[in-house]
C-alpha cells in the first residue's frame, strides 16, 4: 500500500471497462478479456510480493493464485453470479501455471524481468485459450466398471 501504483491501476482497469461496457456486442468479451489480463498480472505480482517479504517457493506460488482468483470470487458473488473458479472453466489453473513459471525462472537466475513476463504470458495465454476455445477441465465422476 506504500506505493500507489496497483491502486491506480486498478482504478484506470475499472475507468476503461465502464466507458466501453455500453458496447453490448463485444461487452461480455472484453470483460472476460480485461479479467484474464487481471488475473494473469496479479497471479505474477502475488507471487513476487510473497517472495518479496520472505516467503518460500511454494507459498510464493499459492500467494499468486490467491492474489489472482480472490478479486474475482468477489466480483462474481456480489453480482450474484457463481464464481468462475467453481466451474470447469480453466480460471485457478491458468493463475497456478502463471505463478509456477515465474517462480521456477526465478529459482533459475533468469531475471526477475523476464520471468514476470514469462508468468504473465503463460497464465494469459492459457486463460485467452480457453476463452476462445472453450477450454474445460475434467469433471470428477465415478469410476466406469465394477462397484
Amino acid at each position: 500500500m506504500s506505493s500507489p501504483v496497483y491502486l491506480l491501476a486498478c482504478v484506470a482497469a475499472s475507468a476503461t471497462v465502464f466507458f466501453l461496457a455500453h458496447v453490448p456486442q463485444s461487452r461480455e468479451s472484453l470483460l472476460l478479456r480485461f479479467d484474464a489480463v487481471e488475473l494473469a498480472l496479479f497471479a505474477v505480482l502475488g507471487a513476487d510480493k510473497a517472495l518479496d517479504i520472505g516467503a518460500g517457493p511454494v507459498a510464493a506460488v499459492a500467494m499468486g493464485v490467491v492474489t489472482a482468483t480472490l478479486g474475482g470470487v468477489v466480483r462474481d458473488v456480489l453480482s450474484g453470479e457463481s464464481p468462475a473458479i467453481l466451474s470447469r472453466e480453466i480460471y485457478a489453473t491458468a493463475a497456478l501455471a502463471g505463478a509456477v513459471v515465474f517462480v521456477l525462472f526465478l529459482g533459475a537466475d533468469v531475471p526477475r524481468e523476464t520471468a514476470m513476463v514469462t508468468g504473465f504470458v503463460v497464465a494469459l495465454a492459457i486463460r485467452f485459450g480457453t476463452l476462445h476455445w472453450n477450454w474445460s477441465l475434467p469433471r470428477y465422476g465415478q469410476p466406469s466398471g465394477d462397484t
